[in-house]
């Protein structure tokens, strides 16, 4: 059985040149994906034999993936001008790459940012705090 460790994985930005060119979105402290998943509808009739519900699996929705990051200003991803704040309040259509430690794969998928807020602890570090939603098809390779 071959496990992958997680620390190492990271979250890259395209640039919309071509061809593109991807950057690290710099110090994500955890990132999660939620999708993709099936939208499930209920097709049964009067009809239908028995008593148990039939289903159709119609649409997939890439998901979103979200997670923290120790915000540096100075970072072009992090910096309002030029970084996720930037495609947020743009609504920009940006491909996004999550590359998998020790080649374990990449997944590449276009969406957009759909959230960005920070949290000001007291005894801890400035943190912005990102969602960025699927928007079509996922390409997963190993």
């Amino acid at each position: 059985m071959s496990i992958t460790k997680a620390k190492g994985s990271v979250f890259k930005i395209g640039d919309g040149t071509s061809p593109e060119a991807f950057s690290t979105i710099g110090q994500m402290r955890a990132f999660s994906q939620s999708g993709p998943s099936a939208t499930i509808q209920d097709v049964t009739t009067h009809s239908t034999s028995g008593d148990w519900m039939e289903k159709l699996a119609t649409l997939l929705d890439g998901g979103t993936i979200s997670g923290p990051i120790n915000y540096n200003s100075t970072d072009t991803t992090h910096a309002f001008t030029t970084g996720v704040w930037s495609d947020l309040v743009g609504l920009t259509l940006r491909n996004t790459q999550i590359v998998f430690a020790g080649s374990a794969g990449t997944l590449a998928q276009a969406g957009y940012f759909s959230s960005h807020s920070f949290d000001f602890p007291v005894d801890n570090v400035l943190q912005a705090n990102i969602e960025y939603s699927i928007s079509g098809a996922i390409t997963a390779t190993n």
